[in-house]
């Protein structure tokens, strides 16, 4: 990941809501 700036709180939240499926696949 190379310039992205977004807020550690909304990071988790869309880590949490994407990566537990991404998870899940893998």
């Amino acid at each position: 990941m190379t310039g992205y700036y977004v807020p550690h709180s909304i990071y988790e939240s869309q880590l949490k809501a994407n990566g537990a499926t991404k998870k899940k696949k893998i």
